[in-house]
């Protein structure tokens, strides 16, 4: 019967409450996608990494809200002001949920990517060669730090440094 599939809905949540409403909606046996971004964070010259939301208000619920019982459980759940609607929840199309569950990993993160190429120009941004420009000779490494070639007068010389520690040019 139509009436009765599971359908993505876009639920609006209370500022800040996109991961309380999450457990509130799983404890209450609700399939909840909630994708995060894990983005570089520079505080005080130091990077290190953080998970956002992607979409910072908003949580996905897997349900029938033509079951009233359904749509009220949810429209009631601790953390959760409201399902995106005109007057009634509209569902969105499987396929956007597809597509950023195939970007992200197994846990729902989808990871920046570092734009630190070899061969492209970097400024060096602290330490003792910092405002020094050379070019990135290698990737990060698993550790972070990165090679890049810095040209001196009439002398080169290579630097070993972490990634958060230069940017592009």
């Amino acid at each position: 019967m139509m009436g009765n599939e599971l359908k993505w809905y876009v639920v609006r949540t209370k500022p800040c409450k996109e991961d309380f409403a999450e457990l509130q909606l799983k404890r209450g046996k609700f399939e909840v996608f909630n994708p995060k971004i894990k983005s570089l964070s520079r505080k005080k010259g130091n990077g290190h990494f953080t998970l956002k939301p992607l979409f910072p208000g908003y949580i996905f619920v897997h349900s029938n809200f033509d079951d009233p019982y359904c749509h009220h459980l949810v429209k009631y759940t601790p953390g959760v002001s409201k399902i995106l609607g005109n007057g009634h929840p509209i569902p969105i199309k499987d396929d956007v949920i597809d597509l950023i569950k195939e970007r992200s990993n197994g846990c729902g993160v989808i990871e920046q990517n570092i734009r630190l190429k070899p061969g492209r120009w970097v400024r060096i941004r602290k330490g003792p060669f910092k405002d020094l420009i050379g070019m990135l000779e290698r990737p990060p490494a698993p550790n972070g730090r990165v090679r890049i070639l810095l040209e001196m007068v009439k002398y080169s010389a290579h630097v070993d440094c972490h990634w958060t520690e230069i940017e592009n040019m």
